[in-house]
């Protein structure tokens, strides 16, 4: 049986953003769908076109830090008003250039504190002629992050655990998750154990395991991307709204350019 599509009066816009490649800014979208109605993957033509028409392909969805993966051909979104923007990565993509910035965007809207631009930074240094590396730690949730520095091992390796007073905000998390921008998500890691750090970087997020609103992460992850991709310029992408639902045609942004551009001309 057909569904006809719901009266447009019904209907309110999601905003989108997919990143397809490497080092790309992301391709944005804005989607039209009826609050609480799943809203299948397959239906939304330029996502399809980005995946190449392949039906079968694993798209990764952003949540909470972590990427979430869907696929293409069987999953769905059920979204709402008050849903928040959807951010979307092909799988393989792992280097999501302003993604720092979406997040802050989305940490603005859902009303968190802002911490502030010049924070204290407590130093756990024993000497300042080593290197030395910002830690920036959440450990309550919904709360700006408590700052540290402290020094590296002599063979650029970390070890949380044995710098005080870091170690205190640590306690009794045996395990904590760090982000580094090489990754592009949260790694778990033993507070005991050491991990290599590349020498680009200066600062490091990390998280207690149960932490999911953290003002000031959008901010600090947009930082670490700009430090990796210092010798990157930036990609131009658009923003279209496109329409998604059965028995609907397929309006893009360059088509009404070029119909205006006719209208105009004659």
């Amino acid at each position: 049986m057909n569904v006809l599509p719901a009266p447009a009066h019904a209907q309110v816009l999601a905003r989108f953003a997919l990143w397809t490649k490497n080092g790309n800014v992301p391709l944005w979208r804005m989607v039209p769908f009826v609050p609480g109605q799943p809203l299948r993957l397959r239906d939304l033509a330029w996502l399809v076109r980005a995946c190449d028409n392949i039906l079968f392909t694993h798209v990764e969805q952003q949540d909470n830090g972590m990427w979430r993966t869907v696929r293409l051909d069987m999953d769905e979104l059920v979204l709402h008003e008050s849903s928040d923007d959807q951010l979307l990565r092909l799988g393989g993509v792992d280097h999501c250039r302003l993604l720092g910035l979406e997040l802050e965007d989305l940490e603005r809207r859902w009303g968190l504190t802002r911490p502030p631009i010049c924070p204290i930074v407590h130093d756990n240094r024993t000497t300042s002629w080593i290197r030395d590396v910002r830690v920036v730690v959440w450990n309550k949730d919904g709360e700006p992050p408590v700052m540290h520095r402290i020094n590296f091992n002599d063979d650029n390796t970390l070890q949380l655990g044995i710098h005080s007073p870091l170690d205190a905000e640590l306690h009794p998390w045996g395990i904590v998750e760090i982000w580094l921008a090489g990754d592009g998500e949260w790694s778990v890691v033993s507070i005991g154990n050491s991990f290599h750090l590349d020498a680009k970087y200066d600062t490091i997020l990390v998280r207690i395991p149960g932490i999911t609103l953290m003002p000031g992460f959008g901010r600090e992850m947009n930082s670490l991307e700009a430090a990796r991709d210092s010798n990157v310029g930036p990609k131009s992408a658009e923003i279209v709204e496109e329409a998604m639902w059965q028995g609907c045609p397929m309006i893009e942004l360059e088509e009404l350019m070029s119909q205006s551009d006719l209208a105009a001309s004659l």
